[in-house]
This record gives structure tokens, sequence and C-alpha cells, in this order.
């Protein structure tokens, strides 16, 4: 008898559920804003959508980053970066654009806890997909997660904090 893996079962009820959802919504039609673009992460994940958005908008740190050049973006937003700058851009972006089909892709711990704070506010006008407060504080915390990890018997790899300069001696004492 076929067992059908337990990954690929869940991925297809999410394709699914993606499928039946977004029937009114089509990626080709979005505006997607990038954050971080002037990271790696940032012009990666752009370059990965490039053919695949009406538009593609960045939000980055700085206009000197070599990133910034790139003909990829459509619009490019510098911005100092901060919370309080980036959600202030992020609701004249929304009041500028005026589209129904505002994807947000934020691509740091920034930009992922700006918008996870104002998630209200922001899921009336963009779409984004984001874990609920609860997880993503202990993803975004190192210490939290590494807790929660041994707790879940995770394997990873060892780890000891260091607080002290006796941490520190004992560290450099255990690691070969």
């Amino acid at each position: 008898q076929f067992v059908r893996n337990p990954v690929l079962k869940a991925a297809n009820r999410f394709r699914d559920r993606w499928q039946r959802s977004s029937a009114r919504f089509s990626p080709i039609h979005a505006t997607v804003i990038i954050t971080a673009a002037h990271t790696i992460t940032g012009y990666n994940t752009a370059r990965s959508l490039r053919g695949h958005a009406k538009k593609i908008i960045a939000i980055g740190r700085s206009d000197t980053t070599p990133y910034r050049r790139s003909n990829i973006w459509d619009a490019w937003y510098g911005v100092n970066y901060d919370s309080k700058s980036l959600l202030e851009l992020l609701r004249k972006i929304a009041n500028k654009e005026r589209s129904k089909n505002l994807v947000l892709f934020p691509c740091d711990d920034l930009a992922v806890q700006t918008i996870s704070d104002d998630r209200e506010e922001l899921s009336v006008r963009y779409r984004f997909q984001l874990p609920s407060p609860e997880s993503l504080s202990c993803l975004l915390n190192k210490e939290k997660f590494f807790e929660w990890a041994t707790k879940q018997h995770f394997p990873i790899p060892k780890t000891l904090r260091i607080r002290t300069p006796k941490d520190l001696q004992h560290a450099i004492a255990t690691f070969d």
C-alpha cells in the first residue's frame, strides 16, 4: 500500500488552501514591497520575484549600497532604518500605490518585528504572512529559541552562553 509523505501531504493541503483563498489574487498583478533591499537577502528576494510581480519596490537603508543600482527595482525608498521610519514609509507607500494587491516581503528582523507589532493596521492594506507574536518572539530571540529547541530535542550545535569572563574561559576550555 502506498503511504504518503506527511510533509508532502501538508504542502499539498497548503497549496490547495492558497489556491482557493487567492482566487481573486494574482501575483502577476501584485505590487511587491521588499524590505532590507540594501542586503543580499532583500536583493535575492527581488531577483526570485522578477517576472512574477507587476512592480517591485525596494525599501533600503542606504542609497550607496550596490544593490540600489540594479534595474530590478521599479522604485527605491531610502530610509533611516528604524521601526518608526519604516512604519511611516509603509503607510506612505500604501497611500501612494492605491493598489489592492500590495504584498510585503520583510527580509530582516527589524522589518519582521515592525510589521508584527502593527499587523492589524498593515493587514488592511498589505498581504503578508507572519507567525503569531508569541512564536515570533521565540524565533527572533536566540536565547529563547535555544531553550525552546533544546526542550523539543532538536539536534542543535553545542552552545554555551557567555555572560562573564569566567564563562568565556570555561567555553575556551570546553571547545576543542
